[in-house]
C-alpha cells in the first residue's frame, strides 16, 4: 500500500497518479483535501527563466515540460473525475505603466532570447485586448505561452477521481510522526496513536513539513511565505478581463469560468499569521484599482490567506530519500505547486510504483 501525507495538490495529484496505476493508496489530511494552501493558490502556470533560479539551473526546464503535459494532465482528471476544472491557456499580459515601459521592454528581450514568444501591445491596441485597463498603461507584453486553472476546481476533481480509483482519503487526520522501521518508512502514526502501516510513503505536507516527527534530516527547513488574495465578482457572460493580467508591483486580475474575478497574491516571507491582514488588502486592492479602476465597482466576494510551502535555500524536492527507503518526497513547491504538478506528480508516482526515474 501507499500512504501519501498531505493532500494540497502535490499530495492529491501523486495519489491520482498511483490509484490510476492500480495500487492502492490512502490519503491523510490534516484538514479538507484542498482547502489549505492550495485552495488560495492563484493556478497560474508560467514557466520561470533560468537567470531566477539559480539554486537549482534545471527548474525552468521541468518547468516548461511540466506546462506542455498539462492537457494530457487535465484531460486525465476529468476522465476519470466527470468535473471541468478550467484549464486555459488565453496567455497573459505583463501590464507597463509609463515609469515601467523600458524594465517592461528589457524584460521582453530576455524573454526572447530565451525562446518565449512575446508580443509588445501599446496603449490602444492593449485596450483592445482587455478594455476595462487603464489608459494610464503605456503598453503591455503579451505572453501567450502562460496558462492557468482553477486550483479549488482541480483539487476537488482529483479528490472525487480518487474516490472513484478506489483510494482512501481519510480527511481531519492529524500525522504526528513517520513510522520508520530497519531504516525504511513503513507508515506513519497518527495524533491519536493509530498507526497506519504502508509499503511506501509519499511525504506532501506542504509548509508544514518541520511540524512532523521522526523526519529524517536531510531536508532543507521549512520558509514560509503567507500570500493574501481575493475574489471579486463579475458577470461570466462578459468578464472583466479575458486572460491573466499582471501588474508591475506583481499583483494580476485572473477571471474564473464562474464569475469570479482573482485578484492578488502578495508575497511576505518569514510570516504565517493565519488571516488576510487588512494592509495586504488593502494594497492588493489600489494596485489592482490602478490597473484597472472599474474593478472598485465589483462586489467584494473574500479575502483568502495560504502559505506557499518554500525550503530554505532550496528549490522543489521530487525525489527518494537518501536515508530512509521507501520514502518520497513532493515538497517545497513554494508558488509553482500547480505549475509542476503534471511532471512532478508522475515522478513522485514512479518513485512510489518502484519504476525507474532518471536523475
Amino acid at each position: 500500500m501507499i500512504l501519501v501525507i498531505g493532500a494540497g495538490i502535490a499530495g492529491l495529484s501523486a495519489a491520482w497518479r498511483c490509484a490510476r496505476a492500480g495500487a492502492p493508496v490512502t490519503v491523510l489530511e490534516a484538514g479538507r483535501a484542498g482547502q489549505a494552501t492550495s485552495r488560495v493558490a492563484a493556478g497560474y502556470l508560467e514557466p520561470g527563466l533560468a537567470a531566477d533560479r539559480l539554486e537549482d539551473p534545471q527548474l525552468p526546464t521541468d518547468e516548461w515540460t511540466s506546462l506542455r503535459a498539462y492537457p494530457d494532465f487535465v484531460a486525465g482528471v476529468e476522465e476519470d473525475s466527470g468535473h471541468d476544472v478550467d484549464f486555459r491557456a488565453d496567455g497573459q499580459l505583463r501590464l507597463a505603466f509609463p515609469e515601467h515601459e523600458a524594465a517592461a521592454r528589457a524584460d521582453m528581450a530576455v524573454r526572447t532570447v530565451a525562446g518565449w514568444a512575446p508580443e509588445w501591445l501599446d496603449g490602444p491596441a492593449l485596450r483592445e485586448f482587455e478594455p476595462q485597463l487603464s489608459p494610464e498603461l503605456a503598453g503591455a507584453c503579451f505572453l501567450p505561452e502562460v496558462s492557468w486553472v482553477d486550483g479549488r476546481k482541480l483539487c476537488a476533481a482529483l479528490t472525487e477521481a480518487l474516490r472513484r480509483r478506489g483510494a482512501l482519503l481519510r480527511e481531519e487526520t492529524r500525522v504526528a510522526s513517520l513510522i520508520l522501521e530497519s531504516g525504511a518508512a513503513r507508515g506513519a502514526r497518527l495524533e491519536t496513536g493509530e498507526e497506519v502501516r504502508a509499503d511506501r510513503v509519499i511525504l506532501a505536507t506542504g509548509w508544514t513539513l518541520g511540524g512532523l516527527a521522526n523526519l529524517p534530516d536531510e531536508l532543507p527547513a521549512p520558509a514560509p511565505m503567507r500570500g493574501v488574495v481575493l475574489m471579486l465578482g463579475m458577470d461570466p457572460q462578459t468578464p472583466f478581463v479575458t486572460r491573466i493580467c499582471r501588474s508591475p508591483d506583481m499583483t494580476f486580475l485572473q477571471p474564473r469560468a464562474e464569475g469570479r474575478l482573482v485578484v492578488g497574491v502578495n508575497r511576505l516571507p518569514g510570516d504565517a499569521r493565519p488571516f488576510a491582514d487588512a494592509g495586504s488588502v488593502a494594497a492588493i486592492l489600489e494596485a489592482a484599482f490602478r490597473a484597472a479602476p472599474a474593478a472598485r465597482t465589483l462586489p467584494f466576494l473574500e479575502a483568502a490567506w495560504g502559505v506557499r510551502p518554500f525550503l530554505e535555500g532550496s528549490g522543489p524536492v521530487a525525489a527518494a530519500s537518501r536515508e530512509a527507503a521507501d520514502l518520497i518526497y513532493s515538497v517545497g513547491y513554494g508558488s509553482s505547486g500547480y505549475l509542476r504538478a503534471p511532471l512532478w506528480s508522475q515522478r513522485a508516482a514512479d518513485l512510489a510504483l518502484g519504476r525507474n526515474v532518471p536523475a
